[in-house]
């Protein structure tokens, strides 16, 4: 009986990273989504930097200051574009991915659990693995890429350094707006089931215990996303960007699960949020002349779906 429960759990905690996987690459295929982006705030120049051919010599280029200035248009377009009329697949998507995900938490953190329990010799991974997404790393990335920009004169660094920036505070800050709202426990103070949600907690009670509301969505994986997105879209012709990116965030998700800090449940949300400020952000590097054309296919796909008590069908959407 232990054997099947060990079993069962093992696929369980594989479909559901599977999923969680899976939303990446929904979002990294939806490059076609239009960004409206307002033209009077860029006065620099702009050329088509998503053409890896082209010379870098003459693109668009932020101001150091517009991590500041561009964030309110930046949070204003990641919520216009997420409930415009083409986008609502997308969000519908997202929103039943999230309520099956938390129909599993329960189990699923309990596997996480177990399987680093009965294997000590992966005993610091949810610590070191946490590391991944918690701000300091992306700062960082942002910051060489900058100061490679700067040693060397290549623009499209710089700008990659600028956008990371940009794209981490916009971001963080939006995720913290909603941490606030939903107020939902995270494992590690977790009441019952898959955690209580406080919706709009008091602010006093929420400083005093942040673990008991700042579950939904995950920081740490919004944060990743985002910066991942900013650096494939300013290198579009490295194909291994994604791939290894994705793969950084699949272990970072799994020790967030493991050191009690998140569900799987918070992580499709913060998946979208991060990948859609990536965009909007990078949706500068395009001429003023140009707009991104939006495409008419849409590409439907299914796969199964496992639950603690059956199962069903997850359907993928990629337009």
């Amino acid at each position: 009986m232990l054997f099947i429960k060990v079993i069962f759990n093992s696929m369980l905690i594989r479909a559901v990273i599977i999923t969680i996987l899976l939303n990446c690459l929904v979002f990294s295929q939806s490059d076609k989504f239009v960004y409206n982006t307002d033209t009077v705030m860029i006065e620099n120049k702009m050329e088509n930097a998503q053409n890896p051919s082209q010379n870098f010599g003459d693109i668009y280029m932020p101001k150091w200051y517009e991590f500041v200035t561009n964030t309110p248009l930046n949070m204003y377009n990641v919520v216009t574009n997420s409930f415009s009329l083409d986008n609502l697949p997308a969000l519908g998507y997202i929103s039943v991915v999230t309520a099956a995900l938390i129909l599993t938490d329960p189990p699923t953190h309990s596997a996480v659990k177990t399987f680093f329990k009965d294997n000590p010799s992966l005993k610091y991974f949810g610590k070191d693995a946490v590391y991944i997404g918690n701000g300091g790393i992306e700062f960082g990335v942002g910051g060489l890429f900058a100061l490679y920009g700067v040693s060397f004169s290549d623009d499209r660094a710089l700008r990659t350094g600028l956008q990371c920036t940009e794209a981490i505070i916009s971001n963080g800050i939006m995720v913290q707006i909603l941490k606030r709202i939903f107020g939902r426990e995270s494992p590690v103070k977790v009441a019952s089931g898959s955690g209580i949600w406080h919706f709009f907690p008091n602010l006093a009670k929420y400083q005093k215990d942040q673990p008991k509301y700042y579950s939904f969505p995950s920081g740490h994986l919004s944060t990743a996303m985002t910066v991942l997105t900013v650096i494939a879209e300013n290198y579009p012709e490295a194909g291994y960007i994604k791939p290894v990116g994705y793969s950084l965030m699949g272990l970072l998700g799994i020790g967030l699960v493991a050191k009690d800090m998140h569900w799987f449940s918070d992580f499709p949300l913060a998946i979208a949020l991060g990948y859609e400020f990536g965009k909007v952000i990078t949706s500068r590097n395009v001429s003023v002349n140009k707009s991104i054309e939006t495409s008419d296919n849409l590409d439907v796909s299914f796969m199964p779906l496992f639950l603690p008590k059956g199962g069903g069908i997850n359907m993928l959407m990629s337009f």
